[in-house]
């Protein structure tokens, strides 16, 4: 029995799906509640650059990176909750290293984040429905070989776009992509909630538009681009402040660690510097030892030549005094031989006194002549004796001069060897000096990479600080009532001011202008760009508003906008003022 039931009621609901199936009308939703084109940044879909998301607004797209490599993540439309709608949405999935990457579209999610419907679509041109219930997924779609996934030829597969459009009412939906009718099904489960995206791990994807129009009164009067709930926004960012607090805190003790690094490094720095001058002294050093060793060679060297000179003189000497002892010899040798023929004569006189002492008066002249011979040859004598003395002094003073220069050689040999001694002990602290210093340099360039690691850490940190800083910025305009959605810098667009922003046109036409920024207090017109182009208007809550340039048409006003955008100015926009 409870078969046949379960049986009847299955048929029931495929009778009624079938029944109402491309049977949701267009015209009655005629309430859009979320109108987003991405061409700006908006509260409708959060902005997030941190180590697992990647959200930014990019081109006219919302570009989407989880980086994440294990859960997927959901982002919830500003609070507009709708039981009957139309939702359309362009969706391109790109490459990554997920090649099961999909992304979903959230329907009816409840608020405390306990119930939803999901319909995804991946890169092999696949869809799938999903309950989110309990905590726990639950599949709609396909079997369960396929993980719930029924693959369609309309889907486009790959890095191509898809357009998708969702119709509810009355728990009955009716899905199309591309244009095409692809399926219909109804859940009863949740009545109303709010609408999403949800994307898996390591996937990236585009999405060019996001459109929600409904069928309910309550929502006819809304913008769905400027009114949100402040309340929220300003929790939210009370909860940024005290999470950028906790980052300032972490921030100020790395900044004292790297403080304290940075001393011991600067310690260290000092030290390396202390040895350096040491160096630097001990270099001084080897090269006044240089100096001396080489005018000690010098000394050596003349030394050398001065001992080859009197060495040379020596032998000259040595061999004139054997020829003085040659001719000593042959004048001893002459002598004797005189004193022989003496002799000889002194017999030869005897003889002839004996023999002819009658002849008296020629023996007298013969005996006179035979002394004086005989003087002269004395006087000769005498004078080569005198030779021979000052031979022998010459002689005895080479000698001694002989015997001072084998002295003087002596002790510049002694040098030499002293001072090849030092030559050696000064190479081996040369080499030591040399090692010591490589070993110096290589650990001051160690130093000085971490000294710039740390530096490049510091600036990091430093930017966090200023993006801190900026956030507190934002925290007193909320404070003070400023209006940061309108008032904020955005990206170029054309808009009508508000009521609240009254501008004094004098021209009494219509003219256009580009808004360059919003201050609390008045600025110097010198600070911005073209500074004889500026001109101001203060709003009723107490802002100025700085605007460069008055033009008569839309392109004159594109063509000033873009010159200013290439100065510099990249979130400048354009605003037209109306008489």
């Amino acid at each position: 029995m409870n078969k046949i039931l379960i049986i009847f009621i299955f048929n029931l609901i495929i009778c009624n799906i079938c029944l109402y199936s491309q049977d949701i009308s267009k015209k009655s939703f005629t309430t859009r509640v979320i109108n987003e084109n991405f061409n700006e940044k908006t509260d409708v879909f959060e902005i997030m650059t941190d180590m697992d998301n990647y959200f930014i607004i990019d081109n006219g797209d919302y570009l989407l990176s989880r980086n994440n490599e294990k859960t997927e993540y959901a982002i919830i439309a500003q609070e507009i909750e709708c039981s009957n709608f139309i939702l359309e949405t362009s969706i391109r999935i790109g490459p990554s290293k997920n090649n099961n990457a999909s992304l979903g579209i959230i329907l009816k999610a409840q608020e405390n984040g306990n119930g939803a419907i999901i319909f995804e679509i991946n890169r092999k041109n696949q869809y799938r429905i999903k309950k989110y219930s309990d905590k726990k997924y639950e599949v709609l779609s396909g079997d369960k070989k396929n993980n719930g996934w029924i693959k369609n030829s309309i889907i486009n597969e790959g890095d191509k776009k898809n357009i998708i459009e969702i119709r509810s009412e009355k728990n009955l939906y009716e899905i199309y992509i591309n244009q095409n009718y692809i399926t219909s099904f109804f859940i009863d489960d949740f009545n109303k909630g709010y609408s999403g995206i949800i994307i898996t791990p390591l996937t990236k994807a585009r999405i060019d538009y996001f459109y929600l129009n409904t069928d309910e009164n309550k929502y006819a009067n809304l913008n769905p681009n400027l009114e949100y709930q402040s309340n929220l926004k300003i929790n939210n960012l009370n909860a940024v402040i005290i999470e950028k607090n906790d980052s300032l805190k972490l921030f100020k003790k790395n900044n004292l660690q790297l403080s304290n690094k940075l001393d011991s490094v600067n310690k260290k720095i000092i030290n390396i510097d202390n040895d350096l001058k040491k160096v630097s002294s001990l270099n001084k050093e080897i090269t006044n030892l240089n100096k001396l060793l080489k005018k000690s060679q010098e000394q050596n060297l003349k030394a050398e030549n001065e001992n080859i000179e009197l060495t040379n003189q020596i032998l000259s000497k040595s061999n004139k005094i054997k020829e003085k002892d040659k001719l000593i010899n042959k004048l001893d040798k002459n002598i004797e031989l005189v004193e022989s023929q003496l002799n000889k004569e002194k017999t030869k006189l005897q003889k002839l006194k004996e023999k002819n002492s009658k002849d008296r008066n020629t023996q007298k002249e013969k005996i006179k002549k035979l002394e004086l011979d005989i003087s002269n040859l004395k006087a000769k004598n005498n004078s080569y004796k005198k030779e021979k003395a000052n031979l022998l002094d010459k002689i005895s003073r080479l000698e001694k001069k002989y015997n001072n220069t084998s002295s003087k050689l002596s002790q510049a040999q002694k040098k030499l060897i002293k001072l090849q001694e030092v030559q050696e002990k000064h190479d081996a602290v040369t080499k030591q000096l040399s090692n010591n210093n490589s070993m110096l340099v290589s650990e001051l360039e160690k130093r000085e990479k971490t000294i710039k690691n740390e530096k490049e850490k510091n600036n990091q940190l430093n930017l966090e600080n200023l993006d801190l800083k900026k956030l507190f910025v934002m925290k007193d305009f909320e404070v003070n009532g400023v209006n940061i959605d309108t008032e904020k810098i955005k990206e170029t667009k054309i808009v009508r001011y508000s009521p609240q922003t009254t501008f004094i046109n004098t021209e009494k036409k219509t003219i256009y202008s580009v808004q360059v920024g919003v201050y609390l207090n008045k600025i110097d017109n010198q600070s911005f760009i073209f500074p004889e182009q500026i001109w101001s208007e203060k709003t009723k809550k107490g802002t100025y508003i700085y605007l460069s340039g008055k033009f008569n048409t839309l392109d004159e006003a594109i063509k000033h906008q873009k010159t200013l955008y290439m100065s510099g100015l990249k979130e400048c926009f354009i605003v037209l003022i109306n008489n």
